[in-house]
């Protein structure tokens, strides 16, 4: 009894007794199993600040499950959604990449954004689909056509996920810079701080993101032959899925990509 109340949600503080064959419960998970929702034990919002981490994890059960959510636990991750900010970076980002690697990253994020709490954790993409109304959607579709590769047992790497995740705020902040490089770097720094976000993964987001307009106006080139145009190619596949254009038949397999013959060039008349 004294480890089950300890748990933080009552789907989790459930034991089963193997030789009576029966589920043993202090806490009120069975009913709320029964029932399909998420609920703490104890008050929620006592338990958020003992460890911030466990509104993640609600969001978590709530998307992977499609579970309901508790009212008094929905309030409470409203009420409390700053104490996220004090969690831990590392373990941070570790919960936002379960998310993304859940195949249920369409509902994850969206409750993180209903709830105010992707305005903590991601203020950069929190802020971009507040701003842009339907322009939002690409973000959504992505996420959407990322989980339906993860329940087909194809996930990508980490960098795939969040440059998937990121995709339409940074865009909009490298359109028109000089150096698209130099202002994506501007546009993780805060964000890198925050989660502590790998320096190889950041830097290999900039590349992955950078190239992805050439591939859009169809413009591989040379691209097709960088070790990153598997990780390039699948990031526009994604794209292209939630954009409702054509996917290119090499974007999830690069092993099909044909180079454009080159044209013959014109030999010069001699002169006579």
């Amino acid at each position: 009894h004294e480890d089950a109340i300890r748990r933080d949600f009552t789907i989790n503080g459930l034991f089963y007794d193997i030789e009576r064959d029966e589920v043993i419960d202090y806490v009120g998970g069975v009913p709320d199993v029964r029932a399909r929702v998420v609920r703490t034990i104890g008050d929620p919002a006592i338990r958020f600040r003992e460890d911030p981490i466990r509104i993640l994890r609600a969001v978590k059960f709530c998307g992977r499950l499609d579970l309901g959510i508790h009212p008094e636990l929905y309030d409470a991750m409203i009420d409390q959604r700053q104490t996220v900010s004090r969690a831990s970076p590392p373990r941070t980002f570790e919960e936002i990449l379960r998310l993304l690697r859940g195949g249920a990253a369409h509902r994850s994020f969206y409750i993180l954004w209903d709830t105010g709490l992707l305005a903590v954790l991601v203020p950069e993409l929190a802020a971009y689909l507040d701003d842009v109304g339907e322009a939002a959607d690409l973000v959504w579709k992505r996420l959407f056509a990322l989980d339906r590769f993860v329940r087909d047992g194809r996930l990508p790497n980490d960098t795939i996920l969040l440059s998937l995740l990121l995709m339409s705020p940074a865009d909009e902040y490298m359109e028109g810079e000089r150096d698209p490089a130099v202002a994506f770097d501007a546009f993780v720094e805060d964000m890198a701080q925050r989660f502590t976000v790998p320096r190889r993964i950041r830097e290999r987001m900039r590349v992955l993101l950078s190239v992805q307009k050439r591939l859009r106006d169809g413009k591989v080139g040379n691209i097709a032959r960088r070790e990153f145009f598997g990780d390039a190619a699948f990031i526009h596949g994604i794209d292209c899925e939630a954009r409702g254009l054509p996917v290119p038949v090499w974007a999830y397999d690069v092993s099909r990509f044909v180079e454009p013959a080159e044209k013959p060039k014109k030999s010069k008349k001699p002169r006579e």
